[in-house]
């Protein structure tokens, strides 16, 4: 036996989960995860735009704020060392001094001087140590206005830059005695053109340098870097990064591991703020941190409503199937007897209680039918017997009058013979228009020969209409009525008129000149409550016509009555040209 690769085949996979159970929890995952999601996307991509812009706002204002507060710092030197000079008054005084021939002169003005340099410093605290120096002269330094550190020297001070005769320094230890350890700025300017080698050495207060470079934002750690135009890092509070003198682009990884953000003065010094990307990142990545923790408990939330979902459907359904698996069909049940708890399964469970019931009572009802039809089929066979016995006798009748020379009794059996074999049904149900004239004419000979006068009856036929389809039985109960209880005698009229009325429709009326009726009596004739005489002729020939349309043709048929007494009756039978389903063949009476 040969086995092909195609017999084995793999079963794939069930995806889609066939309990409710599995099918609910996924979807109520998918419907939770899908707005985390999508909402976490979008808030994540505009959070973290606008939160890195403001970041990088409040950053870029810091260096900024840093860059403005330094200028500020030097703007004020300058403003204070102009003070100083020659052109100044307290300028004047040293001026005075350096000329001065007595030691009582100096002493006068020495204390002037100190006086000068005392005041100015205290309308501009943010100013320290202020010094004239005499590079060449024997005492070098002059009218300090605090001690100063044992062998200073202003030649080694770092230069930061230099514009409009003065230098700036710094950041640099402070001259200041017992402040040496603290940064300051510092500039240097030459007090008169008239005296040259001489300068005013202005600083900022020992403790000032901490408050000019501003805190990092957000509590991120910041590294600044002082540029000088030259390129050079002139200061840096991490030394190990970059050392003092070289250019920044000499530490090693900077753009690569920090944020930079720069502000440059227009004499072209720069301060830069570094800030580590970890530390930049972090407040973007702890969003994203509590993004995850309220996914998670939305989506567990999700699961635990869906197993609440569950139970609250998984009661009922067993409620409701228990129920069914229960059901007989023998009892009906007038209300419920079992409540879930929820209406809509409640109404769910009393429509099945309705439907039960209806399907007992459906039961019932076929067991009768069942019952009946077994009778009727019995009652159907004496039905068959009892016309045959007829149609023998009237046949023998008919032949005895014919012995016996009665042509009278002859024609009336045989018109008579040929009315019943029409009537009880030994053709088929549907029979064409001209088939039901013709029996209509028997019957009107036959009434003729038993009422020994010749009846009124005018039959007008469309030819066009002969082949036409139609119910049997539906021209002699009209006409049968008109006869009994339309004419008083026989001078009266009736009238057949069939007629086509368009490509669809024609039209079958039975009109008499009779007594007619009133609308009373015309509507106690149609109603099933009329009386013995109605219900015994003229009621049940008229039932008989209305129900054979009403199955035949339904809504496609319209049957309408007038009669006004004393002026006759006229019946209307509106037919379409076509029943649905019945065709005549042409060379035959069959219908198929």
């Amino acid at each position: 036996m040969m086995l092909r690769i195609s017999d084995f085949k793999i079963a794939p996979k069930r995806l889609w989960p066939k309990t409710l159970r599995g099918r609910l929890s996924i979807l109520l995952v998918i419907s939770v995860l899908i707005p985390v999601v999508l909402i976490g996307f979008i808030s994540f991509q505009w959070m973290s735009s606008v939160q890195t812009t403001k970041i990088d706002e409040d950053l870029a204002s810091s260096v900024t704020s840093g860059r403005e507060s330094i200028e500020r710092i030097l703007n004020n030197l300058s403003d204070a060392s102009q003070m100083l000079t020659f052109d100044s008054s307290t300028g004047q005084d040293v001026i005075e001094f350096l000329q001065a021939e007595t030691p009582y002169d100096r002493a006068v003005l020495f204390k002037a001087i100190n006086k000068s340099m005392n005041l100015i410093n205290l309308s501009n605290p943010s100013l320290g140590q202020m010094i004239y120096y005499f590079p060449e002269e024997e005492t070098v330094y002059r009218f300090e206005n605090m001690p100063i550190t044992e062998h200073i020297n202003l030649e080694i001070l770092p230069l930061f830059y230099q514009a409009n005769r003065i230098a700036y320094y710094g950041p640099h230890p402070s001259v200041a005695k017992g402040a040496e350890d603290r940064l300051v700025f510092s500039i240097m300017r030459e007090v008169s053109d008239d005296f040259p080698n001489t300068y005013v050495y202005v600083e900022t207060r020992a403790d000032n340098f901490k408050e000019i470079l501003p805190p990092s934002q957000l509590g991120m750690k910041a590294l600044y870097f002082l540029v000088n135009p030259s390129g050079e890092v002139a200061y840096s509070n991490d030394p190990k990064l970059v050392f003092l003198g070289q250019p920044l682009s000499a530490a090693n990884n900077l753009s690569e591991n920090y944020q930079i953000y720069e502000s440059s003065n227009r004499n072209g010094w720069t301060l830069v703020m570094a800030v580590s990307k970890l530390e930049y990142e972090s407040e973007t990545n702890k969003w994203l941190r509590q993004y995850i923790y309220i996914s998670a408990l939305s989506l567990g939330l999700g699961l635990i409503f869906a197993m609440v979902i569950w139970r609250m459907v998984y009661r009922p359904l067993q409620i409701i199937t228990k129920e069914v698996r229960l059901f007989t069909g023998q009892q009906p049940v007038d209300s419920p007897t079992v409540q879930t708890g929820l209406d809509e399964f409640d109404i769910l469970l009393e429509r099945f209680y309705d439907m039960r019931n209806r399907l007992i009572e459906l039961i019932g009802e076929i067991k009768y039918e069942e019952k009946r039809r077994g009778e009727m089929e019995i009652e159907k066979l004496l039905v068959q017997i009892n016309p045959h016995f007829l149609h023998n006798t009237l046949n023998t009748v008919q032949w005895l009058a014919r012995i016996h020379r009665q042509p009278q009794i002859d024609r009336l059996v045989s018109i008579f013979t040929r009315v019943l074999h029409y009537n009880l049904g030994k053709q088929n149900i549907i029979v064409r228009v001209s088939q039901e004239v013709e029996a209509l004419s028997n019957y009107i000979e036959l009434q003729n020969i038993r009422y020994n006068y010749i009846f009124q009856v005018k039959v007008d036929v469309d030819p066009v209409l002969m082949d036409v389809a139609i119910p049997r039985f539906i021209l002699q109960p009209l006409v049968e009525n008109a006869l009994y209880h339309g004419l008083p005698d026989d001078k009266g009229e009736i009238s057949v008129v069939i007629r086509q009325l368009n490509e669809n429709q024609f039209e079958m009326r039975v009109s008499d000149n009779g007594t007619g009726m009133d609308q009373e009596q015309l509507q106690q004739l149609l109603s099933e409550k009329g009386n013995k005489e109605h219900k015994a002729g003229l009621g049940i020939g008229l039932k008989y016509v209305i129900k054979l349309i009403e199955v035949y043709y339904k809504e496609q048929a319209h049957f309408d009555m007038q009669s006004e007494q004393g002026k006759g009756t006229v019946v209307s039978l509106i037919l379409p040209l076509h029943i649905e389903g019945v065709s005549f063949d042409d060379k035959s009476n069959d219908r198929r």
